[in-house]
Parts: C-alpha cells; sequence; structure tokens
C-alpha cells in the first residue's frame, strides 16, 4: 500500500488531490494547527520558531519513518517545513505545490530541496529553479465542478 504525507497550510487544493488519489493510497495529513507566521517586526517569534526548528525535523523524520511514506507532497506554510526537510534526510521524493503569485518564505526554503515544484502561476516559475518546476494550475474540488449555476440575490432598494 502506497502511504502518501500532504504537508502545509493551504488545505483545499490539497483536499483537491487527495479526491484525485486511488482509494487504495494511505494518506497522512502531517503539521501544525498553530504554526508560528515569519514577520519582519516580530523577530523574538521567528527566532523561537528557528530554535524549535530541529526538533521538528526529528520528531517529522520520527513520524515519517513510522508510516513508511513513499512520498511527500507540501502545500506550503511553516508547518510544511519540518517535514519537508525531514523527507528529503529520508531521501524519500518531495514534491511542492506552490499555489499563489509570489512564493512564501516556506516555499522558498522548501523549493531547493524539492525533486518537483508544481506552480499554479507563470509569475511564481521565477522564484523556483526552472528545470524542476512544472505548471500544473491548482487543483480544485469535484464539488466546486459539480456546480450549475449559482442563483443570483435579488436586492431591493427603496420601496
Amino acid at each position: 500500500m502506497t502511504s502518501l504525507v500532504i504537508t502545509g497550510s493551504h488545505l483545499t487544493p490539497a483536499e483537491a488531490l487527495i479526491e484525485q488519489l486511488p482509494k487504495s493510497w494511505r494518506v497522512h495529513k502531517l503539521g501544525s494547527v498553530g504554526g508560528p507566521k515569519f514577520k519582519r517586526y516580530d523577530w523574538w517569534g521567528s527566532l523561537w520558531g528557528l530554535v524549535k526548528l530541529p526538533g521538528l525535523i526529528c520528531q517529522a523524520k520520527s513520524t515519517l519513518q513510522l508510516i513508511k511514506a513513499k512520498v511527500v507532497i507540501s502545500f506550503g506554510g511553516y508547518s510544511s517545513v519540518p517535514v519537508c526537510l525531514a523527507a528529503k534526510i529520508l531521501k524519500i521524493p518531495l514534491l511542492i505545490h506552490e499555489q499563489t503569485f509570489a512564493a512564501g518564505l516556506a516555499s522558498k526554503i522548501t523549493g531547493r530541496v524539492a525533486d518537483i515544484i508544481a506552480i499554479s502561476w507563470k509569475s511564481s516559475r521565477g522564484y523556483f529553479p526552472r528545470q524542476k518546476t512544472v505548471l500544473t494550475g491548482n487543483p480544485v474540488r469535484r464539488e466546486i465542478l459539480r456546480v450549475k449555476r449559482i442563483p443570483r440575490p435579488v436586492i431591493y432598494i427603496g420601496d
């Protein structure tokens, strides 16, 4: 059985991808609920996040070994960084997906070690090594594709 790990904070495209995977695959979601955000004006918080990173990489490494992950797919965000770095240490194939026009810090970091980088927009291409980057677009959930027409509400102003 193929064991796949999804990590990161962009959950909507991650869920869309999961819908397309074979049902026989075991999918694990790894990350944190409220990981810190690196902000220029909060350097103490950012420093603390960096101090915790080695321990988080060790935790992620143990978890990836425990679940026998065959591939890791990242959807950006702070919580994805230790999982992606642990995957590379363990030589597990790593794919990252960047959904935005401009890559975030986590994607810039993990893009350096990723085997494949999928992007939604051509404008993201400049943030990553060209030879590893593929323009794929953004995964969309099936339920979105099934919507026929959304009725528009009628708004009356005045009498």
